[in-house]
């Protein structure tokens, strides 16, 4: 998981963090470690930024591992029974009066601005966990495939099914009835075919690998149709250039990174979205090629794997912060 692009940090001033994060999370920093890890921080914005950062890391993890079950057993609960987004927040110990600590960490791990984003995420009706591909079966025949960290709702209709895609990525292999896709960015719907969507903030991406789907964006009146083999990205401005499906975007529900010269950052910020806490990449080392098929859920022998294939170096600072390094020269 990365920061933003918005003000971010250097991948120094991240290294650096970390490093004061842990020498000073033990207990046993002295008080002229303290006082240097002041002027540290207070030597230029982006040091406060990546200190801000790791800490929401390092809490994150640290509560996924110590409250995880029972806010799970609080969600599981809420989806089966109907409970409101406002009782659910009493029932996480995340009311209004709760401390500043706990709306940070939700507005951290909504990656899109709010508690009540984070929660519609989590009280849907389908959804996955952070490293799970999750395969769902239709009454009519359809299958879907949730990615990683997906959320979405099935929306009933007399003539065709929606799906509400809240963040993440799915595929679909539509059955007898139609299934339309929709996102806060548009709408696609199939014909009679298999295709991949995904969804964040920023915008929404179709590819489609059998059929065809006719996507209409939000505010327009007219589809635009994507033919087999082909992928189209859209978001609140507009819709790109069609360009052609890549492996990846199909291999991901076997489990699969398919990477054919992918650049070495873009590989690793994929994988990031199957792990939990920091993974990062030397900016030197960020637009090396990189082939190969790479096994998505399994992180650390990916990890492993690239660690053979080229001339870097896995650095595991803390349990919740790798990093990828040139090897140095012998």
């Amino acid at each position: 998981m990365n920061p933003g692009t918005h003000d971010a940090p250097t991948h120094a001033q991240l290294e650096q963090a970390a490093e004061w994060y842990a020498r000073l999370g033990d207990g046993g920093a002295t008080a002229g470690q303290q006082s240097r890890w002041r002027a540290w921080l207070e030597a230029a914005p982006g040091n406060r930024r990546a200190w801000q950062y790791v800490e929401q890391v390092g809490q994150r993890f640290a509560g996924v591992r110590s409250q995880g079950p029972a806010a799970h057993d609080a969600l599981s609960r809420a989806r089966a029974t109907g409970v409101s987004r406002r009782r659910l927040l009493q029932s996480l110990g995340l009311a209004a009066t709760a401390g500043p600590l706990a709306w940070t960490l939700l507005r951290d791990r909504s990656g899109t601005g709010g508690p009540a984003q984070w929660l519609t995420r989590q009280t849907a009706a389908l959804s996955t966990g952070v490293g799970e591909i999750r395969q769902i079966s239709l009454e009519d025949g359809s299958r879907l495939w949730l990615d990683t960290d997906t959320a979405a709702d099935l929306e009933p209709g007399q003539t065709h099914r929606q799906l509400r895609l809240h963040a993440g990525r799915v595929m679909v292999d539509t059955g007898a009835r139609p299934l339309q896709v929709a996102t806060t960015h548009g709408t696609a719907l199939p014909r009679g075919t298999r295709f991949t969507i995904s969804h964040d903030a920023r915008r929404s991406r179709v590819s489609v690998f059998e059929g065809r789907v006719d996507l209409l964006p939000a505010g327009t009146a007219r589809p635009i149709r994507i033919a087999t083999g082909s992928a189209l990205a859209f978001d609140a401005t507009g819709v790109g250039t069609v360009e052609m499906a890549r492996l990846a975007d199909d291999a991901w529900r076997h489990g699969q990174l398919v990477a054919d010269h992918m650049p070495l950052g873009e590989l690793v910020e994929t994988l990031s979205r199957y792990r939990r806490g920091h993974l990062g990449v030397a900016p030197e080392l960020a637009d090396w090629p990189v082939m190969g098929v790479y096994p998505l859920t399994e992180g650390d022998r990916a990890l492993h794997m690239l660690a053979e294939a080229l001339p870097l170096r896995v650095v595991q600072r803390w349990p919740w912060w790798t990093t990828l390094e040139a090897r140095a020269a012998r």
